[in-house]
């Protein structure tokens, strides 16, 4: 029997950015879930409430990028779990940089420009498509495309007051040196590092993330 993989996104992005990542097919039975836009003021627990549902097959392995890890790490303390991996993500509130601590304490999450967004894609027509900027416009088109403001904002708040004090046993992390949004000097170990991997990496270091996937899943299935 194949092992179940469910793979969730980081925030505002959608299971296209999984696409560079692979697991041999013969070994891995692997679903995408996609984000489920929250109720206005919904509570955390109520969310992962629903997004627990979606989650059919026994003893699978989850991997999240970013909130997607946050998510991962919620749904291991519910259900029995083979694996958890998080990239690009946290494992506790202590790890968020002290900017990010700041912003949190003064709630400054509420002038995040969430409604601006689509404007800003609409100006960004005029910009050259072959140009840096125009490139990255490309990809914010492809992959984040879950834009609806109240999803954004909620995500904000979520992931800046997330609490959480118990590292799941069978957590596997995976994390860049050039990651700006959770800079790697306030992660905790263990972590598998990639040398120069930003916090968007699973868009252009898939193949390294893959070794590691596999050599450490595998790892994992020895011990068992």
């Amino acid at each position: 029997m194949k092992q179940s993989v469910y793979f969730i996104p980081g925030m505002s992005a959608n299971s296209k950015i999984f696409e560079r990542i692979h697991l041999n097919p013969e070994f891995y039975e692997i679903t995408s879930l996609e984000w489920l836009i929250p109720y206005v003021n919904e509570p955390f627990e109520s969310y992962i409430d629903r997004f627990e549902k979606l989650v059919t097959k026994p003893n699978p392995i989850i991997i999240g990028v970013s909130f997607g890890g946050v998510i991962a790490q919620e749904l291991g303390k519910r259900i029995d779990c083979k694996q958890i991996v998080v990239i690009s993500s946290i494992v506790s509130h202590s790890e968020l940089s002290p900017s990010l601590k700041f912003i949190k304490k003064w709630k400054m999450y509420r002038l995040f420009p969430s409604r601006r967004i689509d404007f800003l894609l609409k100006v960004a027509k005029f910009v050259p498509k072959d140009s840096t900027l125009g490139k990255k416009i490309k990809m914010y088109n492809v992959y984040l495309t879950n834009r609806d403001p109240n999803y954004l904002d909620w995500s904000m708040r979520m992931i800046l007051n997330w609490k959480n004090d118990s590292i799941l046993p069978n957590l596997i992390r995976i994390h860049g040196t050039k990651d700006h949004i959770f800079p790697i000097q306030y992660i905790k170990k263990p972590v598998e590092i990639i040398e120069g991997g930003t916090h968007a990496m699973i868009l252009v270091r898939g193949h390294e993330i893959s070794k590691i996937l596999e050599k450490k899943l595998n790892m994992y299935e020895k011990h068992e």
